[in-house]
């Protein structure tokens, strides 16, 4: 006869299930003005230090650029509302068919005056998703 085990009450119940999400891409939203528009694009990947982004839509973004950023971080690790610098732009041809491409564009950008709590917060999301 086999013993079952005992489950104390500080020990996860057996159906527990972790469900596990992709941590990119996420949206960011890109100020380049107070009276325009916000311009959204899926965050890449990010450290503390900056991020790289991708559009599908033409871009007007240029190398030395300053913009606001505001973005939610995945896995309840915060809210980032912080201003940032264009370093570099990625154009790039992806096949969709034989005949048919789309462009992508991809945006490196770097944080200028990233809070302590900010920084904080993103290197919980880095720590949070294992991203080395």
């Amino acid at each position: 006869m086999a013993a079952k085990k005992n489950q104390t009450s500080d020990q996860a119940p057996d159906n527990s299930h972790v469900k596990k999400v992709a941590p990119y891409p996420f949206k960011i939203e890109v100020l380049a003005s107070e009276t325009a528009s916000p311009i959204v694009a899926n965050m890449m990947k990010i450290t503390d230090q900056g991020f790289l982004m991708r559009l599908m839509d033409a871009h007007h973004f240029v190398v030395g650029q300053m913009h606001q950023v505001r973005f939610a971080l995945p896995v309840d690790c915060g809210f980032v509302n912080t201003p940032v610098r264009v370093v570099k732009t990625y154009d790039a041809v992806q096949p969709l068919s034989a005949k048919e491409f789309a462009k992508i564009f991809t945006i490196e950008m770097h944080f200028t005056a990233l809070s302590k709590e900010n920084r904080d917060q993103i290197l919980k999301f880095i720590r949070a998703i294992g991203q080395k």
